[in-house]
């Protein structure tokens, strides 16, 4: 499976609870998400949202566990190409990008890897950096 495209954040891909053409903010720096079409597994394209000056994604609910192998290693190279830009600070009162709730601080474990995300109380999503997302999927950066 491949890559199947990137939308540009001036014309995302619409969600159940996004009408289409709405664009979604990141819930740290406010700025327009790039959107971004993804193979999964065993099911229909997956679109997540990402934040370059941030060096984060927004997944929606279970969105980051259907990912194909294929899309996975994608978002890792574009980690690797990005690694050289320092992330923007995450904010201290996070919106989630699907409704008015405040993203809440989470810590998990991918094994024997901790890893922190935020998540909207109503399960819409997840906000999480880069560096987080490669230790979710229990990775080292590509440098």
């Amino acid at each position: 499976m491949t890559l199947l495209d990137t939308a540009s954040s001036a014309n995302p891909i619409g969600h159940a609870d996004v009408s289409e053409g709405d664009v979604v903010s990141c819930p740290s720096c406010g700025m327009p998400m790039t959107a971004m079409r993804l193979d999964a597994h065993l099911s229909v394209p997956v679109e997540i949202e990402l934040c370059t000056t941030c060096q984060a994604f927004w997944f929606d609910k279970y969105e980051s566990l259907k990912l194909s192998p294929a899309s996975i290693l994608h978002l890792m190279k574009l980690i690797g190409e990005h690694s050289s830009v320092r992330p923007g600070n995450v904010g201290n009162a996070l919106k989630c990008p699907r409704c008015p709730e405040n993203l809440r601080p989470t810590n998990d474990m991918q094994r024997t890897t901790r890893f922190s995300y935020w998540r909207c109380g109503k399960d819409h999503g997840k906000f999480i950096r880069f560096f987080d997302f490669l230790k979710e999927k229990n990775s080292k950066p590509i440098r």
